[in-house]
């Protein structure tokens, strides 16, 4: 059925053009949370490009999901807050650069790629998170809890996870 749906050759793929979200399994008195739930999923799809989304295939955003709000709103306030601040007043864009790094398990050559932009740009930018956010981008500690903040700033619609 997934495949039907995501498949532009189907009648049921067609129907779908716009893309599908999928909750998990859900009993009848919990229709409203997997339509919440699906509504999420559909929203990260079609950011991604895809067709179909399952909250399954996304791992620690379906925990988010079917959590609801997991992520407190300090993380947020803490994490994405001064880097939208700063965005803002340099004129940089650290978010994208923060994703593009966290999406690219650290590597500056492939995030640099990713983002268009020379390894010592890149260097530079991160350089200028470290300083925002007084954070060791190298701790797995820290990349988790921006990788977390991002990903809650953009299910909850107040941004972009790119």
């Amino acid at each position: 059925m997934l495949r039907a749906l995501g498949d532009p050759d189907t009648g049921l793929g067609r129907a779908c053009a716009g893309g599908v979200g999928v909750s998990a399994e859900v009993s009848a008195g919990e229709l409203a949370e997997g339509l919440r739930q699906a509504g999420q999923a559909l929203a990260i799809g079609t950011r991604e490009g895809r067709r179909v989304t399952s909250v399954r295939d996304l791992g620690v955003v379906e925990l988010l999901l079917a959590s609801g709000n997991a992520v407190p709103d300090s993380l947020i306030r803490r994490l994405v807050t001064p880097l939208r601040r700063a965005e803002a007043e340099r004129g940089i864009p650290l978010l994208a650069t923060v994703e593009a790094f966290l999406g690219n398990n650290g590597s500056v050559a492939r995030a640099s790629a990713e983002l268009g932009v020379h390894r010592h740009t890149l260097h530079y930018r991160l350089g200028v998170v470290r300083e925002v956010l007084g954070r060791d981008l190298d701790s797995a500690y820290v990349r988790l809890e921006l990788a977390l903040a991002l990903q809650a700033h953009a299910l909850r619609g107040e941004g972009t996870a790119t």
